[in-house]
């Protein structure tokens, strides 16, 4: 799925009913799209035409004829998408893992494409210039959290990390102008990361924002908002979500701040004393890490 397409997965939840069924018949049949006339879009979406002749405009394109050839060139030739689809009771156990595997990689083939490297090179620019860095997040994205904390903290950063509601909020409010607080948020409506997030943003820090909805509270309480892909109409597992396509972002932020940190002997420091404390010496020529 290219750029355009993942950009219309991102922000349908904030459409209305009729246009969420247009822009889903359009993900979901992108190599028909640039054919149709506008009552044919209609009638296969099953909305009016004056719906369809609406959508373009809402989605930034200035008419359906712009809306085809963006939609034509965005299309794949051969798309994963046809492969990946919902899990069902009928499925084998090979047919699951497979399913798994396909999701997880088409979302992050997906969040690249919309992917600002920019934005990111700017949180490790502005992490260099941080008296410290506050991850934040409830449930798995709580322990997304507190594993960038502790990556981060390898650097010499001052790094903390907070997954119960009460520590977000309470620790939020201490914020100051020169710390960097990261929002981890699948659904971008977690109300304690949002109300930290807006509490940070109020005391002056730079906010982070990590959520799979374009248009959601988290992103308005972001100075940058980076959104993941992820299928959420083929697999509602629990276990399956953006954390895959969060977990890249979070290491490719970690990589670019040690990059322009350079502490490698930080990180040097950090992975010796983890050798010496927490691993059994090696036998006699065993050369495994």
């Amino acid at each position: 799925m290219g750029e355009f397409l993942a950009r219309l997965k991102a922000v349908k939840e904030s459409l209305s009913v009729a246009e969420r069924k247009i822009v889903q018949y359009i993900i979901d049949h992108p190599d028909e799209v640039p054919f149709r006339s506008v009552s044919e879009l209609a009638e296969c979406g099953g909305v009016s035409v004056a719906t369809v002749s609406r959508l373009p405009r809402k989605l930034g394109l200035k008419n359906l004829h712009d809306l085809r050839i963006t939609v034509a060139r965005d299309t794949p030739s051969a798309p994963i998408d046809s492969i990946y689809e919902g899990v069902s009771r009928e499925d084998s156990d090979e047919t699951v893992v497979g399913k798994v595997f396909a999701g997880n990689l088409s979302s992050i083939r997906d969040t690249l494409s919309m992917l600002d490297t920019g934005d990111l090179i700017r949180c490790a620019k502005k992490a260099n210039e941080a008296s410290r860095l506050m991850f934040i997040g409830i449930g798995g994205s709580g322990y997304l959290a507190l594993d960038a904390a502790l990556r981060f903290s390898h650097l010499g950063y001052h790094a903390d990390a907070y997954t119960d509601a009460y520590q977000i909020i309470t620790r939020t409010l201490n914020v100051g102008a020169d710390e960097i607080v990261v929002g981890i948020s699948h659904s971008g409506r977690s109300a304690a990361p949002v109300a930290g997030m807006e509490q940070a943003k109020k005391r002056g820090a730079f906010t982070v924002g990590i959520s799979n909805y374009l248009h959601s509270p988290l992103h308005h309480a972001s100075d940058i908002f980076i959104c993941t892909s992820f299928p959420e109409t083929k697999v509602r597992a629990a276990a399956l979500s953006s954390r895959v396509s969060q977990m890249c972002l979070l290491d490719a932020f970690y990589l670019l701040t040690a990059r322009h940190r350079k502490a490698s002997s930080s990180a040097a420091r950090a992975n010796a004393a983890v050798e010496a404390l927490l691993r059994l010496p090696r036998k006699g020529g065993d050369t495994r890490p």
